[in-house]
């Protein structure tokens, strides 16, 4: 829609035709196309009616930008959003805190709009292998919930090293190793964990709850002996703009 200038507008100056002209164009910003042919129309009866004061002109502004504000909008596209997995804690599990192997250190740290996390974990002596794992995932009101209740365990055999290591799993950016763990056996030493995540994607695909907060314990057996390490981390999910 183009923009004119009513031929009988008798204002005093080029000032006045200029602020015309702008608060037809804002209100074209704002409102539909439909509407601004109507604001344009009450425009120009006043205009036509006599040569505009400083008052008359105030009257105009104001009258115009209540139009355009309780006008219909046109159409707008709404928000999209996406969900973030939130690494609200990395660590040892507080129920196992003298285990042979854990974590030396860890913490969380900012990456983007969420929370990773990253760590050193340690292997004090060589394994033949993993021989169970027991995922125990509980779910929460917050992270000060006393009442947390078990959502799901899951369970792995004698597969569990090459699980845990394998790619493109939901899992895999949460046990992934510097320098990459090895499998029969696992070797003694120091590994770095850098970037822990879920991958949300992946996790999405098995209509995981996307709500509340998280506190998962994974136990892991070796040898045969239980329990040689308890590797825990607490979590959420947030929704953002995209």
């Amino acid at each position: 829609m183009s923009l004119s200038m009513p031929r009988s507008f008798p204002g005093r100056g080029r000032g006045e035709r200029a602020a015309y002209r702008l608060v037809l164009q804002q209100s074209l910003s704002l409102i539909g196309n439909d509407d601004a042919v109507m604001l344009g129309a009450l425009g120009h009866l006043r205009l036509e009616a006599a040569s505009l004061s400083a008052l008359d002109l105030s009257a105009l502004f104001v009258g115009l930008g209540l139009l355009a504000v309780l006008s219909p909008p046109a159409v707008r596209a709404k928000a999209k959003t996406t969900t973030l997995f939130r690494l609200e804690s990395l660590g040892n599990c507080p129920d196992y805190p003298d285990l042979p192997n854990g974590f030396t250190d860890s913490s969380v740290f900012q990456a983007g709009k969420t929370l990773w996390g990253k760590g050193t974990f340690v292997f004090t002596k060589n394994y033949t292998k993993f021989t169970k794992a027991v995922a125990r995932i509980n779910r929460c009101e917050s992270r000060n919930d006393p009442h947390c209740e078990p959502f799901q365990n899951w369970r792995f055999g004698d597969e569990t090293c090459g699980l845990l290591t394998m790619k493109n799993m939901i899992w895999t950016p949460l046990f992934h190793l510097t320098p990459a763990l090895s499998c029969n056996p696992i070797r003694a030493g120091s590994y770095r964990l850098d970037n822990v995540t879920i991958d949300i994607d992946r996790l999405k695909v098995i209509n995981f709850p996307e709500k509340g907060f998280w506190k998962v314990g994974i136990e892991v057996d070796a040898d045969k002996i239980q329990r040689i390490l308890c590797y825990y981390f607490e979590a959420s999910f947030i929704k953002v703009r995209m």
